[in-house]
């Protein structure tokens, strides 16, 4: 299992280089150190930013294998379960082996659910804060597609909807109108990341691929995956303004 601290010390020190950053920044425009001291300083912090990012991602996959093998022992349990009360149904077993057994399966299968409730759970929050970006890379991530490159949304396969996106704020829009049914259909199959990730937001389609595998209500899903997009846009049209 991955572990919550590391999350935590990867949490740390990503705010302190990220701060550094800033740091550096202010001393280059107030004078008091060169442009080349800045520029040799500042790919030293790009590089642990990068270094930390590759780590957390490796973390996000670890917990996302561990949630596959925890699904399939609570799978392989729930069998099992099954099997012991179709013994004792048809008289195979009798009442106290039954009893025995169904108990000792059922305290295994509630510690491993709740186990695997947690690590959905943290899934959640284990996207990297997202790296400072030139304002180039900004507008590239906020431009507008052409017709064929628009994100279309479908309730089923061969089930358009009518509703199309050709922005990432467009996007935004339409997960907050759209049918849950289309969000349901394309958040399993990636469709949502992989187009995000095209425009050049890997950060965010990571963000947004973390909600895959969350057990949340229809409305709790629209309204999470929404206002993560919500929050990206403001943040990147924020940084485009300063």
């Amino acid at each position: 299992m991955f572990s919550k601290n590391y999350f935590r010390f990867l949490t740390v020190r990503f705010e302190l280089f990220r701060k550094a950053g800033g740091d550096l920044r202010r001393l280059l425009n107030s004078g008091e150190i060169s442009n080349a001291t800045y520029k040799a300083i500042d790919e030293k912090i790009k590089s642990h930013l990068l270094i930390l990012e590759e780590r957390w991602k490796r973390l996000i996959d670890k917990a996302r294998i561990d949630i596959e093998e925890l699904e399939k022992t609570v799978r392989l349990l729930e069998v099992h379960l099954a099997k012991v009360e179709i013994s004792y149904s048809v008289g195979e077993i009798s009442e106290e082996t039954h009893k025995e057994r169904s108990e000792s399966i059922t305290s295994g299968l509630n510690l491993l659910r709740n186990e695997l409730k947690k690590t959905r759970e943290l899934l959640e929050g284990l996207a990297p804060p997202p790296m400072e970006l030139p304002e180039e890379r900004i507008r590239m991530i906020l431009r507008e597609l052409p017709m064929e490159r628009a994100f279309y949304f479908y309730a089923d396969y061969g089930r358009y909807t009518g509703r199309y996106a050709r922005s990432l704020e467009e996007f935004t829009e339409a997960v907050e109108k759209a049918e849950i049914r289309s969000l349901r259909f394309h958040l399993p199959r990636g469709d949502f990341q992989v187009w995000i990730r095209d425009l050049g937001d890997p950060d965010l389609a990571l963000a947004v691929d973390g909600f895959r595998r969350l057990e949340l209500g229809d409305e709790e899903l629209k309204r999470r995956v929404h206002g993560c997009l919500r929050d990206r846009v403001e943040d990147l049209k924020r940084n485009i303004e300063r």
